[in-house]
């Protein structure tokens, strides 16, 4: 019998076989350690290579993803120019902590969707030992476009106070489709009252007041650019009428430029033709049981105090045009001005009215006022409402449905897009 504890003492077997058994260890670590260096040295190896090469795909992601989730109206070299540069941003050969030699990316494009591909050299020292002193990674990306939801309501000021206000009873249905309030403010959407607003996505750049949304409101968004800033006024040609008063009548309109407007009142019935009408100086004003129908027309308004309104249970049905350059645009406005103190546009509609148009309103000068228990049902493939404010009012209520209901070719950079999202596809 031995022990560990005592006097220490080892008997003379143990010392003997511990004596043989060091010289074994000694031989087969003698023989063993060579081959479990370059074993592991290989480990290593491989594991910089690896590392190297997730490092590079995050990179390579991340730029096809960038550049593809520019906007649609985003130039061929900006989409280029910004996946180069998160690509960069992410990975750099001379900052790599192993040596790594190439790397540079090569982005192309597919349309708006950029796709690209990545190669560089890991030194690689102990596979060296192997014949492979450098080793190849290769890594390749492509992103596809996202459709986020179309905007079909769109405040434009940036600045002002409830760029899409609500008060009373007012609601706002666009429940396939976004709406959308550029204002920063921090009532950048407000309600007073028990409004109700429904749509796919509700975004404001600010922030909002009330309750009344489905679903809540997304904060801090980017805000939309004016999606027909480009879009030229159309020509003005010489007065077809000169403040032109329709009452207690049935007349038959045609297009042309209607200096000082058109007034329409007293149970009137008004047709207009196809074609566009240029309202110069003045407004297109219903009023007193007015019904107006018309086919593909667009009604323009520009100079003072030129806009569009609507009182005393008048009705108006109309569509817009389905070809040529004003294709879906049911009211335009470009550079009309207020003569009134306070300079406030209103394109308003007021006064238990009904409404029904399939295209676009779009007066970015104006304040778009709908009120008095007024009903607006719009239907159009791309925006339906852009103003500098959305105003509701009342127990109006208007329903918006992004439909194409007649077919009609809409070019890609007049439909506005809730941020602009990709993905990657793998």
């Amino acid at each position: 019998m031995w022990s560990l504890t005592g006097s220490g003492r080892v008997p003379a077997v143990i010392r003997r076989f511990n004596k043989n058994a060091l010289g074994s260890v000694a031989l087969i670590f003698g023989i063993t350690a060579p081959v479990a260096l370059v074993l592991g040295g290989i480990g290593l190896s491989y594991s910089v290579a690896v590392t190297t090469k997730t490092q590079m795909q995050a990179a390579l992601d991340a730029g096809a993803l960038a550049g593809t989730a520019l906007p649609w109206e985003s130039s061929d070299n900006d989409r280029i120019s910004a996946a180069r540069r998160v690509y960069n941003g992410n990975f750099s050969p001379s900052g790599s902590s192993f040596q790594v030699t190439g790397g540079k990316p090569n982005f192309e494009l597919n349309g708006v969707e950029v796709s690209g591909t990545a190669s560089s050299k890991v030194h690689t020292v102990f596979a060296g030992l192997l014949g492979a002193e450098w080793a190849t990674v290769s890594v390749s990306a492509a992103a596809k476009k996202m459709d986020s939801e179309p905007i079909c309501v769109l405040g434009l000021n940036l600045q002002q106070r409830a760029t899409i206000d609500f008060n009373g009873g007012a609601q706002l249905h666009a429940d396939n489709c976004v709406v959308q309030a550029n204002s920063d403010n921090g009532e950048g959407i407000n309600q007073v009252g028990h409004p109700m607003l429904t749509a796919k996505r509700i975004g404001v750049s600010g922030n909002f007041v009330g309750s009344g949304y489905s679903p809540a409101p997304i904060t801090g968004t980017v805000p939309v650019a004016d999606p027909y800033a480009s879009l030229v006024f159309p020509t003005i040609g010489s007065c077809k009428a000169n403040d032109l008063k329709i009452t207690n009548d049935t007349v038959a309109l045609q297009p042309g430029t209607y200096c000082g407007g058109i007034a329409v009142q007293g149970n009137s019935t008004i047709t207009f033709a196809p074609g566009i009408y240029i309202m110069k100086d003045g407004p297109l004003w219903m009023t007193g049981g007015t019904v107006a129908t018309g086919k593909e027309v667009m009604f323009a308004f520009t100079g003072t105090d030129s806009t569009f309104s609507m009182e005393g249970s008048s009705t108006l049905n109309v569509t817009s045009p389905a070809s040529g350059p004003y294709t879906n645009m049911q009211f335009f406005e470009r550079n009309a001005v207020s003569s009134k103190p306070n300079g406030d546009l209103w394109a308003g509609v007021v006064g238990n009215n009904t409404v029904t148009f399939d295209g676009v309103m779009y007066m970015p000068d104006h304040q778009i006022w709908m009120a008095g228990g007024s009903v607006v049902n719009i239907t159009s493939p791309t925006f339906a409402l852009v103003g500098d404010k959305v105003w509701l009012q009342d127990h109006t209520v208007v329903s918006v449905s992004q439909t194409n209901l007649r077919g009609i070719s809409i070019p890609p950079d007049q439909i506005g897009h809730f941020g602009y999202s990709a993905y990657l596809a793998r």
